[in-house]
């Protein structure tokens, strides 16, 4: 499946998840912020994606629940420390950390989950999918 497949896929589930305009759904586009989307919405997508890529998304891999542990110097007074945006970067691979800005605070985080961000992550599970079917 091309990126470009997995785009039109994305922005179709987007449209009937969210409601929104298709001409909103840009790849810059947060799902929270620009396009409404709310906790439950994130389900939503999650099941909408697992569908129709036919790929499995497991629990709070695309959307974490809780990157940080409090104690462990991720964070200081909603500021991420280098610890804390490490470890976000690992949890995030699939992030173009290269074109979006880092965030320093942990209320930032939502606003990386861009229409962009769930095709990459589409796109690096079905590049995993096939890799593992290869090697089988």
């Amino acid at each position: 499946m091309t990126r470009d497949e997995i785009e039109v896929g994305i922005v179709d589930l987007l449209e009937k998840a969210l409601g929104v305009e298709r001409e909103e759904i840009v790849p810059t586009a947060s799902l929270q912020h620009d396009l409404g989307a709310e906790s439950i919405d994130m389900i939503d997508i999650t099941f909408r994606i697992e569908r129709t890529f036919n790929i499995e998304v497991d629990r709070d891999e695309l959307f974490p629940d809780s990157v940080f542990d409090h104690n462990d110097g991720s964070m200081i007074d909603g500021r991420l420390t280098l610890v804390g945006l490490q470890k976000l970067k690992t949890a995030l691979s699939f992030v173009d950390w290269i074109n979006v800005p880092t965030p320093s605070y942990v209320d930032d985080i939502p606003r990386l989950f861009t229409v962009s961000t769930l095709i990459n992550f589409v796109a690096a599970k079905i590049n995993q999918k096939q890799s593992s079917a290869t090697i089988v």
